[in-house]
């Protein structure tokens, strides 16, 4: 019985409602921190995961890539009590940054693995 409940939180916590909920997240800081127009795309993929060091058995996180006029970059929602941050892949920082998410820039290998994704 107690493994049946498990199995339930975790489906719970993995499903297409908790991305969903992690993706309004990330649009709600990513506008905060001064990216007021970006875009969002739906998919995860494994390299843009990698870059956030979260996965989905271990680490446990989401990778949401998005995209403005003048930049593009990463939000990584992190479940398992990491903090989030946002990773500037491409483009300026926001001259007056705000909101509660760190916003770090990417390294060049980062932006170069990025590119094959996009």
């Amino acid at each position: 019985m107690l493994a049946l409940a498990l199995v339930a939180v975790a489906a719970q916590a993995c499903g297409p409602n908790a991305q969903d909920r992690r993706r309004t997240e990330a649009r709600e800081a990513v506008r905060a921190a001064g990216f007021t127009d970006a875009q969002f795309q739906r998919g995860q993929s494994p390299t843009l995961l990698s870059l956030c060091k979260v996965g989905q058995t271990r680490n446990r996180g989401w990778a949401f890539h998005w995209r403005t006029q003048e930049a593009t970059g990463l939000y990584c929602a992190r479940d398992d009590g990491r903090a989030d941050k946002i990773i500037l892949l491409e483009g300026p920082r926001p001259a007056d940054p705000a909101g509660d998410v760190p916003i770090e820039a990417a390294s060049p290998e980062a932006r170069r693995l990025a590119r094959t994704v996009r």
